[in-house]
Protein backbone atom coordinates (compact mmCIF):
# COMPACT_ATOMS: atom_id res chain seq x y z
CA UNK A 1 0.00 0.00 0.00
CA UNK A 2 2.34 2.79 1.16
CA UNK A 3 2.11 6.51 1.68
CA UNK A 4 1.21 8.90 -1.15
CA UNK A 5 2.28 12.53 -1.40
CA UNK A 6 0.06 14.78 -3.51
CA UNK A 7 1.26 18.32 -4.26
CA UNK A 8 -1.13 21.15 -5.15
CA UNK A 9 -0.18 24.68 -6.21
CA UNK A 10 -2.00 27.79 -5.05
CA UNK A 11 -1.54 31.54 -5.53
CA UNK A 12 -2.63 34.40 -3.30
CA UNK A 13 -5.10 36.69 -5.09
CA UNK A 14 -7.12 39.34 -3.27
CA UNK A 15 -6.21 37.73 0.08
CA UNK A 16 -7.58 34.35 -1.04
CA UNK A 17 -5.67 31.22 -1.99
CA UNK A 18 -6.64 29.99 -5.47
CA UNK A 19 -5.67 26.60 -6.88
CA UNK A 20 -3.77 26.91 -10.18
CA UNK A 21 -3.33 23.24 -11.05
CA UNK A 22 -4.41 22.14 -14.52
CA UNK A 23 -7.62 20.43 -15.50
CA UNK A 24 -7.95 17.96 -18.35
CA UNK A 25 -11.09 17.14 -20.29
CA UNK A 26 -11.56 13.41 -19.96
CA UNK A 27 -13.15 11.00 -22.41
CA UNK A 28 -16.21 11.07 -20.19
CA UNK A 29 -16.71 14.78 -21.02
CA UNK A 30 -15.85 15.84 -17.47
CA UNK A 31 -12.90 17.95 -16.35
CA UNK A 32 -10.43 16.20 -14.06
CA UNK A 33 -7.99 17.87 -11.70
CA UNK A 34 -4.29 17.24 -12.45
CA UNK A 35 -2.09 17.46 -9.39
CA UNK A 36 1.12 19.47 -9.61
CA UNK A 37 2.98 16.27 -8.78
CA UNK A 38 2.08 13.03 -7.02
CA UNK A 39 4.04 10.00 -5.93
CA UNK A 40 5.43 7.83 -3.20
CA UNK A 41 8.96 7.27 -1.88
CA UNK A 42 10.85 9.55 -4.28
CA UNK A 43 8.79 12.48 -2.98
CA UNK A 44 9.48 11.46 0.63
CA UNK A 45 13.20 11.92 -0.06
CA UNK A 46 12.54 15.39 -1.47
CA UNK A 47 10.47 16.34 1.57
CA UNK A 48 13.21 15.11 3.90
CA UNK A 49 15.76 17.34 2.14
CA UNK A 50 13.80 20.57 2.38
CA UNK A 51 14.96 22.95 5.09
CA UNK A 52 11.49 24.43 5.51
CA UNK A 53 9.38 21.33 5.97
CA UNK A 54 11.79 18.61 6.93
CA UNK A 55 9.98 16.11 9.19
CA UNK A 56 6.91 18.31 9.73
CA UNK A 57 4.59 16.72 7.22
CA UNK A 58 4.82 13.21 8.68
CA UNK A 59 2.16 13.77 11.31
CA UNK A 60 -0.29 15.96 9.38
CA UNK A 61 -2.61 15.14 6.54
CA UNK A 62 -2.36 18.57 4.84
CA UNK A 63 0.43 21.13 5.10
CA UNK A 64 1.10 24.31 3.10
CA UNK A 65 4.56 25.75 2.42
CA UNK A 66 5.94 28.82 0.74
CA UNK A 67 7.14 27.96 -2.79
CA UNK A 68 9.99 30.46 -2.74
CA UNK A 69 11.63 29.29 0.50
CA UNK A 70 10.65 25.62 0.48
CA UNK A 71 11.55 24.83 -3.12
CA UNK A 72 13.11 27.64 -5.17
CA UNK A 73 15.70 28.55 -2.53
CA UNK A 74 16.75 24.89 -2.31
CA UNK A 75 17.82 25.09 -5.96
CA UNK A 76 20.10 28.09 -5.49
CA UNK A 77 23.77 27.97 -4.74
CA UNK A 78 26.63 25.76 -5.81
CA UNK A 79 26.10 22.25 -7.17
CA UNK A 80 25.21 19.77 -4.45
CA UNK A 81 27.75 17.12 -5.48
CA UNK A 82 31.54 17.55 -5.72
CA UNK A 83 34.59 15.36 -5.80
CA UNK A 84 37.28 13.83 -7.98
CA UNK A 85 35.67 11.86 -10.79
CA UNK A 86 37.11 9.64 -13.51
CA UNK A 87 37.37 11.81 -16.62
CA UNK A 88 35.46 9.24 -18.70
CA UNK A 89 32.50 9.42 -16.31
CA UNK A 90 32.50 13.22 -16.49
CA UNK A 91 32.36 13.12 -20.29
CA UNK A 92 29.60 10.48 -20.26
CA UNK A 93 27.60 12.47 -17.70
CA UNK A 94 27.91 15.69 -19.70
CA UNK A 95 26.81 13.88 -22.89
CA UNK A 96 23.91 12.38 -20.89
CA UNK A 97 25.09 8.86 -21.68
CA UNK A 98 24.74 8.17 -17.94
CA UNK A 99 22.19 9.69 -15.56
CA UNK A 100 24.29 9.78 -12.43
CA UNK A 101 27.86 9.68 -11.22
CA UNK A 102 27.97 6.78 -8.80
CA UNK A 103 31.67 6.79 -7.90
CA UNK A 104 33.93 9.67 -6.98
CA UNK A 105 36.82 10.32 -4.64
CA UNK A 106 37.11 12.72 -1.74
CA UNK A 107 40.12 15.06 -1.63
CA UNK A 108 41.77 12.72 0.91
CA UNK A 109 41.27 9.65 -1.30
CA UNK A 110 42.52 11.52 -4.35
CA UNK A 111 45.64 12.72 -2.50
CA UNK A 112 46.47 9.12 -1.53
CA UNK A 113 46.72 8.06 -5.21
CA UNK A 114 50.05 8.02 -7.10
CA UNK A 115 50.56 10.80 -9.63
CA UNK A 116 49.88 8.53 -12.65
CA UNK A 117 46.59 7.35 -11.06
CA UNK A 118 45.57 10.95 -10.36
CA UNK A 119 45.80 11.72 -14.08
CA UNK A 120 42.62 9.70 -14.68
CA UNK A 121 40.60 11.98 -12.35
CA UNK A 122 39.45 15.56 -12.42
CA UNK A 123 37.73 17.71 -9.78
CA UNK A 124 34.07 18.08 -10.75
CA UNK A 125 30.92 19.69 -9.33
CA UNK A 126 27.49 18.55 -10.47
CA UNK A 127 23.82 18.40 -9.58
CA UNK A 128 22.11 15.07 -9.13
CA UNK A 129 19.74 14.28 -12.01
CA UNK A 130 17.87 11.81 -9.85
CA UNK A 131 16.68 11.92 -6.27
CA UNK A 132 15.35 14.86 -4.29
CA UNK A 133 17.18 17.58 -6.22
CA UNK A 134 15.70 16.42 -9.52
CA UNK A 135 12.24 16.27 -7.91
CA UNK A 136 12.59 19.88 -6.74
CA UNK A 137 13.78 21.02 -10.18
CA UNK A 138 10.85 19.28 -11.84
CA UNK A 139 8.40 20.64 -9.28
CA UNK A 140 9.74 24.20 -9.63
CA UNK A 141 9.51 24.02 -13.43
CA UNK A 142 5.92 22.75 -13.27
CA UNK A 143 4.85 25.43 -10.83
CA UNK A 144 6.50 28.17 -12.91
CA UNK A 145 4.49 27.01 -15.95
CA UNK A 146 1.28 27.00 -13.89
CA UNK A 147 2.03 30.54 -12.66
CA UNK A 148 2.77 31.70 -16.21
CA UNK A 149 -0.51 30.19 -17.44
CA UNK A 150 -2.39 31.81 -14.57
CA UNK A 151 -0.81 35.21 -15.29
CA UNK A 152 -1.67 34.88 -19.00
CA UNK A 153 -5.27 34.11 -18.10
CA UNK A 154 -5.40 37.10 -15.74
CA UNK A 155 -4.23 39.41 -18.53
CA UNK A 156 -7.07 38.17 -20.76
CA UNK A 157 -9.41 38.61 -17.81
CA UNK A 158 -8.40 42.31 -17.78
CA UNK A 159 -6.89 42.13 -14.32
CA UNK A 160 -3.48 43.60 -13.68
CA UNK A 161 -2.26 41.08 -11.10
CA UNK A 162 1.08 39.49 -11.93
CA UNK A 163 1.71 36.60 -9.56
CA UNK A 164 5.34 36.07 -8.51
CA UNK A 165 7.02 33.10 -6.79
CA UNK A 166 6.53 34.79 -3.39
CA UNK A 167 2.75 34.62 -3.94
CA UNK A 168 2.74 30.84 -4.44
CA UNK A 169 2.36 28.09 -1.89
CA UNK A 170 2.58 24.35 -2.22
CA UNK A 171 0.05 22.21 -0.39
CA UNK A 172 1.05 18.64 0.38
CA UNK A 173 -1.55 16.01 1.15
CA UNK A 174 -0.25 12.85 2.78
CA UNK A 175 -2.50 9.81 2.43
Amino acid sequence: MGVYYDFYSEVLVDNKWVNIDSYVLGLDGEYHHCLTISGKSYLREAIDNSDEYNHEVKTRKFEAFDFQTAIKDQLRGPPIMRGFVDRHYIAAFQRRDIDSIEEWLTATDYASLDKPEQQAYSYYEWDDREGWYAVFKSLAARIEVLVENFNNYRIKDMRSINVKAKDVRVVICVS
